[in-house]
């Protein structure tokens, strides 16, 4: 189950993920935040968040990239 504060800081989840591969730094350490980590990894679980709520940033780059 998903509460609005699930809701407000979802894109977090989906963010540090973008980071970390635009800058090849780990930015979310699994033993360093372990809650943090749950947390991210039950919310990409729940059903509606991750059939509707699931970004593809990994295909819009590279279409912007196979553009050139």
């Amino acid at each position: 189950m998903i509460n609005l504060v699930d809701i407000a800081f979802g894109w977090l989840a989906y963010l540090y993920e973008v980071v970390e591969e635009v800058s090849a730094v780990k930015v979310l350490d699994v033993n360093t935040f372990p809650q943090l980590h749950a947390w991210i990894q039950n919310f990409k679980e729940v059903p509606t968040i991750r059939i509707c709520g699931t970004p593809d940033w990994q295909k819009e780059e590279s279409d912007c990239t196979s553009e050139s």
